[in-house]
């Protein structure tokens, strides 16, 4: 007596699913364009709450303004909660946020004569939500 078995593997469902996990492995942008959204809403949760998101309430002015704290021009806001323009970019394998309002640097770090306001952060678990959204997105096809 003979025994004979047929064993037919049809692996074309697999082969187009892990050809478009590479496609979606070279073209990031639906995430990018999820973490800018995320980013400046964060930014805006640090101005309005006077830098708490960032880890620390801002220090009060020394002498008495007008205008709400870090909020003279309303410039630095407006460019660290849009993210739109220079110098945030995005691109299929690359983003970059932030600002390139001339005084930025003065509020972030500080100077001698004014404390540091933190404004540009990552907020807390940032990271790993976009690494979650990330693995997703290439495995499922699943965009933020």
């Amino acid at each position: 007596m003979r025994v004979r078995v047929d064993i037919d593997c049809n692996a074309e469902k697999a082969i187009q699913r892990l050809e478009n996990m590479e496609l979606r492995s070279r073209q990031f942008r639906p995430l990018f364009w999820y973490a800018r959204a995320q980013l400046a809403l964060a930014n805006y949760s640090n101005f309005t709450a006077g830098g708490l998101p960032s880890g620390r309430r801002w220090e009060p002015r020394t002498k008495p303004y007008a205008w709400p704290l870090m909020r003279q021009t309303g410039s630095l806001m407006s460019s660290l909660t849009s993210l739109f323009g220079p110098p945030n970019d995005i691109d299929d394998m690359h983003a970059e946020f932030g600002t390139n309002v001339e005084y930025a640097k003065f509020h972030q770090y500080g100077t001698t004569k004014m404390p540091a306001r933190k404004i540009v952060f990552e907020p807390r678990g940032f990271a790993r939500d976009l690494a979650n959204k990330a693995a997703a997105y290439v495995a499922n096809g699943v965009a933020p």
